[in-house]
């Protein structure tokens, strides 16, 4: 199982669950910390990409918390997994 997932994967995951976001937005709420499952590394250079850390465990939760879309079975496959 993957510890982390890219912002993309997330944002599909919030459309799915019925939570309308898009993609820039959750990114900007990243740079700004608004998340608490996510960080953000800024680019060193203007050659570099900037670095987007989404926590999958602690971001499913905060999913599941919000959205009735998000299935018990689902958050437990990910906790099985991490063991």
């Amino acid at each position: 199982m993957k510890v982390t997932i890219k912002p993309k994967q997330a944002y599909d995951m919030l459309q799915d669950a019925g939570i309308v976001l898009g993609l820039e937005k959750l990114k900007q709420g990243i740079r700004q910390g608004v998340w608490p499952w996510a960080d953000y590394i800024a680019a060193e250079a203007d050659n570099q990409d900037e670095t987007y850390v989404i926590y999958a465990l602690p971001f499913r939760r905060w999913l599941k918390e919000r959205s009735p879309y998000v299935k018990q079975t689902e958050l437990d496959a990910l906790e099985i997994g991490k063991e």
